[in-house]
């Protein structure tokens, strides 16, 4: 299957959740209504480490959703994937950076439940005086409906 331009611009919206900042604290991204999406692909950009990444100074990637954009909880493990496939580990983690060899680089989370709304979440671990950039685009797919082309 050729994808074209039309299908892209139809079937996939992309928006910025966390714009590239410097991340030295816990982070929650902007909400992402998925009122007529299926899913929701959350890509993180993380630019070269301010700080020694370790098991003890690291970011987590989670994900949270809600009914009403307001009270958010860890997405069910089973509505999370990631580009390994299915996350088998509590929270809704898709990406953990730990080492400065695994960046920069990307990561890629994709929530596949049935909430209205759903965030990425950035939890720091450990002194992060020097921080790490991060940013988070949300992509929202496969809509209900797409306009005649």
């Amino acid at each position: 299957m050729t994808i074209s331009k039309d299908f892209l611009i139809n079937n996939a919206i992309v928006a910025a959740s966390v714009n590239a900042v410097v991340i030295t604290a816990d982070a929650n991204g902007a909400s992402v209504d998925l009122r007529g999406y299926d899913g929701c692909a959350f890509v993180a950009l993380l630019g070269i480490e301010g700080d020694t990444l370790s098991g003890s100074v690291k970011f987590d990637l989670e994900m949270e959703d809600s009914a009403d954009d307001s009270t958010f909880a860890n997405c069910a493990v089973a509505d999370v994937l990631d580009k390994a496939g299915a996350v088998s580990t509590g929270a809704a983690l898709w990406g953990t950076i730990d080492a400065n060899a695994g960046i920069p680089n990307h990561f890629i989370g994709i929530y596949i439940g049935t909430a209205r709304y759903v965030r990425p979440v950035v939890n720091v671990t450990g002194s992060h005086s020097n921080g790490t950039p991060i940013a988070i685009l949300a992509i929202r797919f496969r809509p209900d409906t797409t306009p005649a082309v």
